[in-house]
């Protein structure tokens, strides 16, 4: 799709009517065949004083014949090129937004009308891009403010496939699902779901740390503040998006401001020194990838603030160490004692004991788990 597209980028928007442009586009159907998809409600394309809502796409084919009529047509929709993202099946667009629209304290990505949109740094620019269902396990990416360059597609496909984990397969997992008296249940109905990550390590680390010992509302609490006040931000059509702090911005300077914003002692030095810490190299994906699972997690826990549940969370999502299991989690705890109407809470010895069934894939048992809170 990015190759196919490379020819676009060159011309500059052309002005026409929208009758137009249906002619134009019944010719360029012929013509050529690039996948994108055009809104009527973009400012282009406004009819009269109103504005139309229905969105079309179109499948078409290369071909030689480039005459100027296809060159206008590929400048109008040079804004509006939609990269197709396929997954390995089964994937559920519809369980990935359940999850990600969990809280509306969210501030580092919006999830409205099925619709996700998200922030990212590429090469110095903010780039807006919005995520949306499309059909046979596939997600249609549309680039929102900035050129739908191949270089800009092909950094948000790469950054989409690890965020939702697209490349997984769940077969095995699945498999091994039906034997357990849990999972058999939990696959069945969140069928498709993938383990939504945290592609940045410090956000995932930062994340970790201020959501210790705290209920998640106020969690989310603290993060929209740290965001708000550390993070770098994008306005676009009435709304703000914005992007997690950078952990070459942060320094000791930073503790009197944390603290105003609620953030107990403990937890700004731990962020503080996780920050000092990726800026000295002492943690790293690149580190962290070289070493087994036991030693990646033993090498976290080293440092201040990280320990067992930490450092699992932090495998688990940014990592995607399977394996990982937060075995400390009070979710984990909770969504178990429902999925087996126990009168208490089960203690760390039972759950070892339940997580040899999960042998490999830990971590995706534990998401579902978590997925089925949503439901309570």
């Amino acid at each position: 799709m990015v190759e196919i597209c490379k020819k676009v980028f060159d011309f500059e928007i052309a002005g026409f009517e929208l009758k137009g442009f249906f002619e134009f586009s019944r010719q360029f159907i012929i013509l050529t065949r690039v996948h994108f998809k055009f809104t009527t409600y973009h400012p282009l394309f406004r009819r009269g004083q109103g504005e139309a809502k229905e969105m079309r796409k179109f499948e078409m084919r290369p071909t030689n014949n480039e005459g100027k009529l296809h060159l206008l047509v590929e400048s109008v929709i040079n804004y509006l090129i939609v990269m197709t993202i396929i997954s390995s099946p089964p994937f559920s667009f519809v369980e990935c937004y359940r999850f990600l629209a969990r809280s509306p304290n969210e501030l580092l990505h919006q999830t409205q009308d099925n619709k996700i949109r998200k922030l990212l740094k590429i090469n110095n620019l903010n780039v807006l891009f919005e995520l949306s269902e499309a059909p046979q396990d596939a997600i249609d990416l549309l680039v929102l403010n900035q050129k739908s360059t191949p270089e800009i597609l092909s950094v948000i496909e790469k950054y989409v496939i690890q965020w939702l984990d697209l490349n997984t397969d769940l077969q095995q997992f699945y498999a091994l699902a039906q034997s357990d008296q849990v999972l058999k249940r939990l696959v069945n109905q969140y069928y498709g779901l993938r383990l939504v990550g945290i592609n940045d390590l410090f956000e995932a680390i930062c994340w970790a740390i201020i959501g210790q010992q705290i209920n998640l509302n106020f969690a989310y609490t603290l993060k929209k503040r740290w965001v708000e006040t550390f993070g770098e931000s994008l306005d676009y059509a009435g709304n703000r998006y914005y992007l997690h702090p950078d952990f070459a911005c942060i320094s000791h300077d930073i503790y009197k401001e944390l603290i105003k914003l609620q953030f107990s002692k403990q937890k700004t030095t731990y962020i503080i020194e996780v920050a000092l810490a990726m800026q000295n190299g002492a943690i790293s994906v690149e580190k962290l990838r070289q070493l087994s699972f036991a030693e990646a997690k033993n090498h976290l826990c080293q440092i201040k603030g990280i320990g067992n549940w930490t450092a699992n969370y932090v495998l688990m999502k940014s990592l995607r160490q399977r394996e990982a299991l937060p075995i400390e989690d009070v979710g984990l705890h909770n969504a178990l004692k429902n999925q087996l109407n126990l009168s208490q809470k089960p203690t760390l010895a039972e759950i070892k004991t339940m997580a040899q069934n999960w042998q490999g894939w830990e971590a995706y048992a534990t998401f579902y788990l978590w997925r089925s809170l949503l439901d309570e």
